[in-house]
């Protein structure tokens, strides 16, 4: 892009889970929140000066000049004339778009499925006339979006995710027979209690280490108890498996490695995926998938892994998911193909360069005056 165009963006984020700029290197962070971290973070690389607006209560300053985090109350400033915005990106509460913050473009970010209640009403006129550009997770989630609320095509654009390449730099002595999950248990945590018995059956080498739990969505207001017992219930089963191993979430940096020292991500996911951050990672780490066919997950995963297209939870779909696994586990060279062809992918899709460059074309393509 113009090299002597730099934008003034803000992300306003009031329901995203609390974080800042150092969130990603203390505690577990979201897929959601990741992504902002790491774009505003490349933006403000680029020289673009980038504030971000969290409900986070203590943040951390920053010795970037051109990136801020700033509590949710400090946003009466930017109702002041000199902070005009070239770009607001209002991110998954819709009816934030409607507040008149001065700007001269806004965008509405979200990794919220079609059928979710949060873009509940993203067609209504009120709401499309205010939008700028529709950022979502994937050309599958934009389009379901478009196709299911109405709101023109024209301005919805895949931003995707992007992840931090360094973080899988070096090696990781890895386990020819070690399977992983890192999803939130919600995603297919439960199906795997069948298929780690039944690989298991065939070769008892096999270990599972799942990096599972809810305290990456700690807030104010937690996830139900009847799901968290559900869940609780889910491991305590886990656990009587020998070679499974219950590890909670960690920390991205260190979920790079895990991945790293891992044969295969397991994922039979339940959800319909518009990003999928999980596959993307497991990718960087020239781990192979094996998931399902819901939402984006095969465009995501592409020729890095395996698409069980069955019905979830069928016995059919049980059947050729093991299969799948034990391909992979068993024949060293398609591994090592797929393996390859996944570190490509996330070198030339989803490393963070990638992903703020698609957003700067994003940005050329609005032509906002200076």
């Amino acid at each position: 892009m113009n090299e002597n165009r730099k934008y003034k963006i803000a992300f306003f984020a009031p329901t995203a889970l609390p974080f800042d700029g150092d969130s990603i290197n203390i505690r577990p962070l979201g897929g959601l929140e990741s992504n902002i971290t790491l774009l505003a973070k490349s933006l403000s690389e680029n020289g673009h000066n980038v504030k971000v607006y969290t409900s986070c209560k203590n943040i951390k300053e920053s010795n970037n000049v051109n990136l801020q985090y700033k509590n949710l109350s400090s946003i009466n400033e930017l109702f002041e004339e000199k902070n005009l915005l070239d770009v607001l990106i209002v991110v998954k509460d819709l009816q934030s778009i409607l507040v008149n913050i001065p700007c001269r473009a806004r965008m509405f970010l979200t990794t919220d499925g079609f059928n979710e209640i949060s873009t509940f009403g993203i067609g209504d006129k009120r709401y499309h006339d205010r939008i700028h550009v529709l950022l979502g997770g994937s050309k599958w989630h934009i389009t379901s979006l478009c196709n299911t609320s109405g709101f023109p095509k024209a301005r919805a654009v895949a931003l995707g995710h992007g992840i931090n390449l360094s973080d899988f730099e070096g090696t990781e002595r890895r386990g020819r027979k070690r399977l992983i999950f890192t999803a939130a248990p919600f995603k297919g945590l439960e199906l795997t209690l069948k298929i780690i018995n039944e690989l298991r059956e065939q070769d008892r080498e096999i270990e599972f280490h799942s990096f599972s739990a809810f305290n990456l969505y700690d807030t104010d207001t937690p996830f139900d108890s009847q799901i968290q017992e559900k869940y609780k219930k889910v491991n305590e089963e886990l656990e009587k498996i020998p070679g499974v191993f219950i590890h909670g979430n960690i920390l991205q940096k260190e979920l790079a490695r895990e991945y790293m020292k891992s044969a295969v991500l397991l994922y039979p996911c339940t959800w319909g995926e518009t990003g999928a951050r999980t596959v993307i990672e497991a990718q960087a780490a020239g781990c192979p998938i094996v998931t399902s066919s819901l939402g984006a997950l095969p465009e995501i995963v592409g020729n890095a892994g395996f698409i069980i297209n069955e019905r979830v939870g069928s016995e059919e779909y049980f059947e050729k998911f093991k299969m799948a696994t034990m391909e992979l586990l068993t024949n060293d060279e398609l591994w090592s193909k797929i393996s390859l062809n996944g570190k490509m992918r996330a070198k030339n899709t989803f490393a963070s360069e990638m992903l703020v460059e698609r957003f700067e074309k994003i940005l050329e393509r609005l032509n906002l005056p200076k």
